[in-house]
C-alpha cells in the first residue's frame, strides 16, 4: 500500500510541476520502473523465502529492497520517496532482532542527512529540513516500535497456543486413563 501512495504521489508532483522544474520523462519513468520492481518484489516475497527461510534469504531481499528504496529516492520527482526507507528497520527487526533494526535505522537517517548534504547548500538553517529529518527519526521510532509489538504479539501467541496444547493433552490423557480404570 505504501508502496502504491509513493508512486501516487510523484506521479502527482511530476504531472502538475510542484516543483518548478521540468522533470524529464525519462526520470519519471525510471521512478515508475523501479515502484513497478518493487511491487514484484513484495510480491515474489509472498513466496520467497518460505516461511522459516534462511537468514541469508531474508537479508537478501532486504538489501535488495533498498537498494530499490535508494532508486527510487533518487528518481522521485516528489521527494516522498524517503518514507520507504521506514520499512527497513520494520522488516529488519522480523528477520534479525531489535539490535540489528536500530543500525538500519540508524544508516537509514545518516543517508537521509547524507542526501540533504549533497543536494542543498546549508539544509541545517532551514526549518523544512530540520522538520524532515525530525519526522523522519520519528517514524523510525515508530516503525521499531510496531515491530517490537507485533513480534511480542506472535511470541505471546505462540505461547496460547502451546499452552492450549498441553491443556488438551493433558485433558485427553485423563479422560483415557479414566475409561480405562472404568473398564
Amino acid at each position: 500500500m505504501i508502496y502504491g501512495v509513493v508512486l501516487a504521489a510523484g506521479l502527482y508532483y511530476s504531472a502538475l510541476g510542484l516543483g518548478g522544474d521540468h522533470v524529464p520523462a525519462a526520470r519519471v519513468a525510471g521512478f515508475v520502473s523501479v515502484m513497478g520492481l518493487l511491487f514484484a518484489l513484495e510480491a515474489m516475497q509472498r513466496r520467497w523465502p518460505a516461511p522459516g527461510g534462511s537468514r541469508a534469504e531474508v537479508a537478501a531481499l532486504l538489501a535488495a529492497r533498498l537498494g530499490l528504496f535508494v532508486a527510487a529516492a533518487a528518481l522521485d520527482p516528489s521527494g516522498e520517496s524517503r518514507v520507504l526507507f521506514l520499512l527497513v528497520p520494520f522488516a529488519a527487526y522480523f528477520a534479525f532482532g531489535r539490535t540489528v533494526s536500530l543500525v538500519l535505522a540508524a544508516v537509514c537517517l545518516t543517508l537521509l542527512v547524507a542526501g540533504f548534504m549533497l543536494r542543498v547548500p546549508h539544509w541545517y538553517t532551514q526549518a523544512s529540513y530540520l522538520s524532515d529529518v525530525l519526522m523522519f527519526a520519528v517514524g523510525l521510532v515508530l516503525a521499531i516500535a510496531m515491530a517490537s509489538v507485533a513480534v511480542a504479539e506472535q511470541v505471546y501467541a505462540a505461547q496460547v497456543a502451546a499452552l492450549s496444547a498441553e491443556a488438551e493433552r493433558t485433558r485427553l490423557a485423563g479422560t483415557s486413563t479414566t475409561a480405562w480404570a472404568t473398564t
